[in-house]
């Protein structure tokens, strides 16, 4: 709806100092003692304008060889990790791929001595100084959001072919890149290939493995991850652990498993963090639980942590989820009176939360506001004041939005459209929902989804349209949607609606199929909504075929119906006469199909 998504998919480890969002910490080394001597050595080389002058040529498109070859460059070590440096700012991960394979492979020292070629045994292949720089520009690939992680893959095999040594920043930023990619055959490996060198792994190792899971959303892989380091001699599990598998579970739909583990946080004496905080009350938002959302964050207050905007946010996507306008309404002022900057997620949120509730005056007032404050409007706005609109009945303000937003650059996506086709539908404005209908798919070229057609056949079913609504299921069948059980729903009772029985088998045929898949439950069945088809097909004779090939559930929900109402009939005739036409009720004229301006309820069945 109209949270725009950020209370529910924040990015878990925005917040805390020092973690990235793939959910690893590979900025922090596990440093030995050769390693510290080297960063130490590294710190101290001052960067030069002849490092800055190779740098700009190579960001020019010179090649390091050319580069070299012109300033006569001495390329040691320390030139080497200010060129990666300048290059990091510059977001140049494959310039540094370049030079270091140009060093590796290549360059031969001012002493004219080759420092790198077909030997794999060279001295500075083998040192701890080529460890760091290639391990660097791995995680410089990392930062790219792109193809990084697969780069990043790439140059780890790189150094195992060139024969550079891999320390556990290495394999861990490896481990990081092939469970972001989720190639989790490739990270058995390497987690072999640490085992065979003797290195064990350590709480950055399972970081990166759990934020890989996060990111590819192996919620199964990471519970049994966890699971290692409970079972650990040596490993306990940090709060940075702990959250990104709340972060993990509750993108999957686990929400009450990710609170679980959020309360085994507390009660292993491990403190919680604002991100925590903020990732299980994203849970309670995800599973509806604005209460226990609530319950949360003052639980949050009372650690004495500050709540940031992602925790207010988080609460108000609690609320709106739930259509706790006034919750959502209590929660906005809090944040006004504490000096909490307010950003669009906040405003949009609060929006759909009012629009949700019924809060029509309050949702446009709140959207004054967030023009006043000069605060970005989008289609997230959009949708939540269509929403309000729709509670309030006023759709010609709807319509007013869309064409008021489309002047602001706001292109209005599927989900406006349905919103909009679904408000005109309620109002019995079937010829402005078919009029939407045609400028989506015309004039802005928006696929219709399954959402879009069923709110469609259902408007054009309740008008009494059953040829347009049989036209549009053929439409949609050819545009390869599946339909689901409220379409069922809508097509079948315009198929009652037009007394074409052969149409209603062929569709009920295709509804079994669908259930024997597994595409529809029989539990999803609109058992209501197709009552008057299945019990006029119980007394019918030219429907029997159409009873025949109705799902067993409605079959038995209609002959209870009919039963009762034959035995209820009989009673007030005195007759008791079962397995009669209703008094008064002439067959044949039952079976003649309706116009399509019929529009009046069946007032018999």
């Amino acid at each position: 709806g109209g949270s725009g998504g950020d209370a529910c998919a924040f990015d878990s480890g925005s917040e805390r100092v020092g973690y990235n969002g793939s959910g690893s910490t590979m900025g922090k080394r596990a440093a030995t003692a050769p390693r510290s001597q080297y960063k130490k050595q590294a710190h101290q080389v001052k960067r030069d304008p002849v490092v800055i002058q190779a740098t700009r040529r190579l960001l020019e498109g010179n090649s390091i060889e050319r580069v070299v070859k012109d300033m006569r460059l001495d390329l040691n070590g320390g030139i080497c990790r200010e060129i990666l440096t300048y290059l990091d700012v510059q977001d140049a991960p494959d310039l540094g791929l370049e030079v270091l394979t140009f060093k590796t492979l290549e360059f031969k020292g001012s002493n004219g001595s080759e420092e790198a070629g077909e030997n794999k045994e060279d001295e500075w292949r083998s040192s701890d100084e080529a460890t760091v720089l290639w391990t660097k520009v791995m995680k410089m690939q990392m930062r790219r959001r792109d193809c990084g992680a697969s780069r990043a893959l790439e140059t780890y095999n790189l150094m195992r072919t060139y024969g550079i040594p891999l320390d556990v920043v290495s394999f861990n930023t490896a481990l990081a890149a092939a469970s972001t990619c989720g190639k989790w055959k490739k990270v058995k490996l390497i987690r072999e290939d640490m085992v065979a060198q003797g290195i064990g792994a350590d709480t950055f190792t399972y970081s990166s493995l759990l934020g890989g899971c996060k990111s590819t959303g192996n919620w199964r892989l990471a519970r049994k991850l966890f699971a290692e380091m409970e079972a650990s001699d040596t490993i306990t599990p940090n709060v940075i652990h702990y959250t990104t598998l709340m972060t993990t579970l509750q993108r999957a739909g686990a929400w009450k498993e990710s609170v679980e583990v959020f309360n085994k946080m507390s009660a292993s004496g491990v403190k919680a963090d604002v991100v925590s905080y903020n990732a299980a009350i994203t849970a309670c938002a995800k599973g509806e639980d604005w209460q226990q959302a609530w319950s949360i964050f003052s639980a949050l207050r009372r650690d004495g942590i500050e709540p940031s905007v992602v925790s207010y946010n988080a609460l108000l996507s609690a609320c709106e989820r739930c259509g706790q306008a006034d919750r959502a309404l209590e929660v906005f002022e809090n944040m006004s009176r504490r000096g909490i900057a307010c950003n669009e997620v906040t405003y949009n949120t609060l929006i759909s939360a009012c629009g949700k509730g019924g809060r029509y005056d309050a949702a446009l007032r709140i959207n004054r506001e967030m023009k006043e404050k000069g605060i970005r409007e989008d289609v997230f706005t959009l949708t939540g004041l269509i929403s309000a609109c729709g509670k309030a009945g006023e759709w010609k303000r709807a319509l007013s939005l869309v064409q008021e937003f489309r002047t602001m650059g706001v292109k209005p996506n599927v989900v406006v459209y349905n919103q909009v086709i679904s408000i005109l539908g309620d109002l019995r404005e079937w010829r402005r929902a078919l009029a939407a209908w045609q400028s989506m798919k015309e004039e802005e070229g928006i696929a219709p989804d399954v959402v879009t057609y069923g709110a469609l056949l259902s408007t054009l079913e309740k008008a009494g349209k059953w040829r347009a609504a049989l036209d549009l299921y053929d439409e949609m069948l050819e545009d390869e949607v599946d339909p689901n059980s409220f379409i069922f729903a809508s097509v079948l009772n315009a198929c009652e609606r037009g007394r074409q029985w052969d149409r209603a088998t062929e569709i009920f045929k295709a509804l079994n199929v669908m259930i024997k898949e597994g595409k529809v439950g029989r539990d999803e069945l609109q058992m209501n909504a197709l009552s008057i088809l299945a019990r006029r097909a119980m007394y019918m004779s030219p429907a029997s075929a159409v009873l025949s090939a109705m799902p067993d559930p409605l079959v038995t929900t209609a002959k209870s119906v009919v039963e009762s109402g034959r035995a209820a009939r009989a009673l007030l005739s005195g007759r008791g006469v079962a397995g009669t036409n209703p008094p008064g009720i002439n067959p044949a004229g039952i079976n003649a199909a309706r116009s399509d301006t019929d529009t009046k309820p069946n007032d018999v069945y």
